[in-house]
């Protein structure tokens, strides 16, 4: 029961999200998914990753990075 909710949820969020893509980018975005010739993985999976863990600190720094914007005030 909780499987059949889940995926009708999922089946709602990819809908919403297709509808939302413009039409012209909907192929665009399934590219990073597809395994080249040749190969093992999708692009994607090859995509570096962020870090998985950060501290308090290291956020703040980050949120403060791009400074002078005002996009995110830290006070």
């Amino acid at each position: 029961m909780v499987a059949e909710v889940w995926r009708e949820q999922n089946d709602r969020l990819y809908a919403m999200l297709y509808r939302a893509t413009p039409h012209g980018l909907r192929p665009e975005m399934g590219r990073p998914l597809e395994v080249p010739e040749k190969r093992r993985v999708p692009e994607l999976e090859r995509l570096p990753l962020g870090p998985m863990r950060i501290s308090g600190r290291a956020m703040q720094h980050a949120l403060e990075r791009p400074g002078g914007t005002g996009w995110c005030p830290l006070g």
